[in-house]
């Protein structure tokens, strides 16, 4: 095979597999962040804190649904898939 053939189909294969992931994340996601609320709150956490949090959870949990969203629209390319993941340590 040659090297741009490779790359032609290393990109390919990275846009499904990016675009597959961004669409079933929050799926993933969405899930734990009640029950880390719930174990803080179960722990004494204080209340601003869990309000905090919450806070941050809900706008994570509607970026990355925007992500799902868009990636039902349009394939992720690398490009994309590494500024989300960037972001998403931010947020975290």
């Amino acid at each position: 095979m040659s090297a741009p053939a490779f790359d032609t189909l290393r990109r390919a294969q990275l846009r499904s597999v990016a675009t597959a992931f961004l669409r079933i994340r929050p799926l993933v996601v969405g899930p734990v962040a009640p029950l880390v609320l719930v174990a803080l709150w179960a722990g004494g956490a204080p209340h601003a804190q869990l309000v905090a949090l919450a806070a941050v959870f809900a706008s994570v949990l509607g970026f990355f649904g925007l992500e799902a969203w868009r990636s039902r629209r349009v394939e992720v390319g690398e490009r994309w898939l590494r500024g989300s993941l960037k972001l998403t340590v931010v947020l975290l």
